[in-house]
């Protein structure tokens, strides 16, 4: 199997123990919240579903459309779920295809009583796919909006209260060469009672900038840009160490390469959790009396903390657990090689394996795959303080072959920002630290390139 692609994902729940001690500790998922905050799984894009009680009815708000296509196969069924019939605001934050494409199959179908975007023209080519979506965006608000598109401000509903911190215009220090949809993005601040909830489009450099100064400790961070870094100007240390959230979610497909690991990194250093709906689904973050919550559809509660590994480079992050941690691992298989025999096992880095030895481990688990060929695997009771490595056996059979794989990790505790290898199982290898660093030099074979995601 020379071609194997895959991602090995992998996390602990030490970081979100440190969340649900916090100023605002996370409480159980409450049946009947006074806030309730949806981040609909449209893939790669943004689609922002919120419920609100006011003058005694629930009213619902929808930040982004989701791309061309999620309109109509996410956000409408999701819709039809929660019973909405009716949107009190739609907002578009900014006119790129994975914000507004699904509006215009979501329009027909349910009643928007104000629809508020940034107005003007769109920055774009006008021979591109997000100009095509554009204008097929302006259509559909003609056709079924009466008020058409507003221009975006602020929206009080009962207790929250939606303060508009950027309104569409080109930021103040940005250059007209500079300028583009994304720093145009609106900005929204909710603040419900003592909360406040930070949600933007893809906001990054001078938009970030523009907002440092109207904004302080936050509970909930929409990540901007989809977690997108660029050379630190998104989601940058300047806004982390103003809004200190609690919870950060990112909105992202499974595919792409985001949410990059320096983003990751600076959000990991100010302890928040990490929610990420290619990893964790739909989520739901709710607000309860002085408690909050926050729930994924397919760990089915918290978000686990999960970061990217690439199996062809290197990846940044320390890793070490406690007798009641638990370790999820989230393997993406390109050959198909994945079935319900797949297993995952835990070792020490400096332990020596043979092909025959796997039988003697006891931390190791069986994995559950789903539709999109990934694998989800629960391994408890892991007791290793130490680097550690995991070995997928993909076909089960308890033995080390050239099928299978072992991921030489650097994750010990204390230790982060350090490369890692991926390569191939070699029945009866058996190395030390330091014959691995030598063959991995001398043999390109039993090591793939390194390549940073």
């Amino acid at each position: 199997m020379t071609d194997l692609g895959f991602i090995i994902l992998l996390g602990s729940v030490s970081l979100l123990l440190i969340a649900l001690v916090s100023i605002n500790p996370q409480q159980v998922f409450a049946e009947n919240p006074d806030l309730e905050i949806h981040f609909i799984d449209v893939d790669t894009g943004d689609a922002v579903l919120i419920k609100v009680l006011a003058d005694g009815q629930n009213r619902w708000l929808l930040i982004d459309g989701g791309f061309d296509g999620y309109g109509k196969n996410r956000i409408l069924p999701y819709l039809k779920e929660k019973g909405v019939k009716e949107l009190e605001y739609v907002i578009a934050t900014h006119y790129d295809g994975d914000h507004i494409g699904g509006f215009d199959e979501i329009f027909p179908e349910v009643n928007v009583k104000h629809l508020y975007g940034r107005q003007g023209l769109p920055i774009m080519e006008i021979n591109s796919n997000d100009y095509k979506i554009f204008k097929t965006y302006k259509a559909s608000v003609a056709a079924y909006i009466s008020e058409g598109e507003q221009r975006a401000r602020s929206i009080d509903l009962g207790l929250a209260h939606f303060e508009l911190l950027t309104d569409g215009s080109r930021p103040h220090e940005a250059t007209k060469e500079e300028d583009g949809e994304d720093l145009r993005s609106l900005v929204y601040l909710l603040t419900y009672d003592k909360f406040n909830i930070l949600l933007g489009g893809d906001c990054y450099s001078y938009c970030e900038r523009e907002i440092l100064d109207k904004v302080n400790k936050v509970v909930l961070y929409k990540v901007h840009w989809h977690g997108k870094d660029k050379n630190g100007t998104s989601t940058s240390h300047a806004l982390l160490e103003t809004i200190k959230p609690e919870v950060s979610v990112v909105s992202e497909g499974d595919h792409t390469g985001r949410p990059h690991e320096p983003v990751l990194d600076r959000l990991r250093d100010i302890n928040s959790m990490i929610c990420r709906t290619d990893l964790h689904g739909n989520l739901v973050f709710t607000i309860s009396g002085d408690s909050w919550s926050i729930k994924s559809s397919k760990f089915d509660k918290e978000c686990p903390d999960i970061f990217t590994v690439n199996s062809f480079g290197s990846a940044q992050w320390q890793f070490s657990a406690d007798l009641d941690d638990e370790v999820w691992v989230k393997v993406r298989d390109a050959g198909n090689w994945i079935n319900d025999k797949t297993q995952v096992v835990a070792v020490r880095h400096d332990e020596t394996i043979k092909g025959t030895d796997i039988n003697k481990y006891t931390v190791r688990t069986n994995v559950r795959a789903n539709n999109d060929h990934f694998l989800l695997a629960n391994v408890k009771d892991l007791t290793i303080d130490a680097k550690f490595d995991l070995v997928v056996d993909f076909n089960g059979d308890n033995e080390l072959n050239d099928n299978d794989f072992r991921e030489r990790s650097p994750f010990e505790k204390g230790k982060a920002n350090e490369e890692w290898s991926s390569f191939k199982i070699v029945p009866e290898l058996v190395q030390s630290e330091k014959e691995e660093k030598m063959t991995e030099t001398s043999s390109p074979a039993n090591s793939l390139p390194s390549i940073v995601i």
